[in-house]
């Protein structure tokens, strides 16, 4: 009779892990939404001149990626 509550204790407690895991993801997700958000809608907008002094094409993604050193003026 024990060794059948144990089964079933180990049983909720991963089905509740689970759960807890999943409802991470979820916040976690709507988090990080919620920060872009946050910075798409921000009025804190600050330009820098720079130079590029180096770059270079990375074709090896279906994405053209450039590899840039720069220098502020």
């Amino acid at each position: 009779m024990d060794k059948k509550k144990n089964e079933k204790w180990e049983i909720v407690g991963v089905y509740l892990l689970f759960i807890i895991g999943v409802v991470g993801c979820i916040f976690c997700i709507f988090n990080e939404i919620n920060k872009q958000k946050e910075f798409e809608n921000s009025t804190d907008i600050r330009r820098v001149s720079a130079v590029i002094t180096q770059a270079k094409e990375d074709e090896e993604s279906r994405m053209i990626k450039y590899d840039v050193n720069y220098s502020y003026d």
